[in-house]
């Protein structure tokens, strides 16, 4: 069976690029590339996942779900600045103090409420983050929880704990 290679300067392939050449040997004569090479989502790609366009173009071409997942590592990615700057003060703060130990430095202390207090703002910055490009995307609901395994019938008993049928 013969499968037809279309190659052109919208692909950026031509005739006589080598990859054209060697699937016209094996018989592939015709293809139709999945992706659009424009300029627009070329430019984005370069400029980096934490510009602000680059997750809407995600969205249009992968889908939501795929877009959801690279949002949240652009925002992971942007929030981990804050402790890793924190971080790197206090490891250099015990550089220059040798003689104070980390067990009995005022110090950790305030750097673990620091996590703490991170990863509370993280977790609230995601939630809205999260609510704002499901409107914007027009995502209804976005499915947090799975059923799990849904096809399970298991028997019935009292639990130990809470002395209601499970």
């Amino acid at each position: 069976r013969r499968v037809a290679i279309t190659a052109g300067p919208k692909c950026g392939l031509l005739k006589s690029d080598p990859l054209i050449l060697a699937l016209e040997r094996v018989e592939m004569v015709q293809f139709w590339p999945l992706h659009s090479s424009s300029e627009e989502c070329t430019a984005s790609w370069h400029a980096g996942p934490l510009e602000g366009s680059f997750c809407d173009l995600v969205e249009h071409y992968f889908g939501s779900n795929v877009a959801l997942y690279f949002a949240w590592l652009t925002n992971y990615i942007s929030w981990l600045l804050l402790p890793a700057v924190a971080g790197f003060t206090v490891s250099l703060y015990h550089y220059l103090h040798p003689d104070i130990n980390v067990d009995n430095s005022l110090v950790t202390p305030v750097y673990t409420l620091f996590v703490v207090i991170w990863g509370v703002l993280f977790a609230k910055s995601w939630e809205r983050k999260c609510a704002s490009l499901a409107c914007d995307w027009g995502i209804s609901a976005v499915q947090w929880r799975r059923e799990v395994r849904p096809g399970f019938t298991g028997r019935k008993r009292i639990s130990p704990v809470t002395g209601m049928p499970e």
